[in-house]
């Protein structure tokens, strides 16, 4: 039997300088399971922004920006209800920790 993955990664480029990494959880993941889920993200680096995007656990997303901290220029998270990604960390003067970028 082929079981299907806990997540499920997508990487789409939405701007020269920006990067959205979306997430779905197919099921419930349990906290065990956070080093393999995060070792099987793609592989993203550069001078982008980094936005991830996805429904699941706040200690999902703190492996996962973990996981890119020291490979691009700046992570984002999005967030619907402010209408863009807010910035969570940055190492590049283009973006500052809690701008809201908008996507197009």
């Amino acid at each position: 039997m082929n079981a299907e993955p806990p997540i499920k990664y997508a990487v789409k480029r939405v701007a020269d300088d920006t990067v959205v990494l979306e997430f779905r959880l197919t099921r419930p993941i349990r906290p065990e399971e956070l080093p393999t889920l995060v070792e099987s993200a793609p592989d993203v680096s550069g001078a982008v922004l980094l936005v991830i995007s996805g429904r699941g656990p706040i200690w999902l997303y703190g492996a996962l920006l973990h996981r890119y901290l020291h490979s691009v220029a700046a992570i984002a998270t999005f967030d619907p209800k402010v209408g863009g990604a807010v910035v969570v960390a940055s190492h590049d003067l283009r973006w500052y920790v809690g701008q809201v970028v908008r996507l197009a």
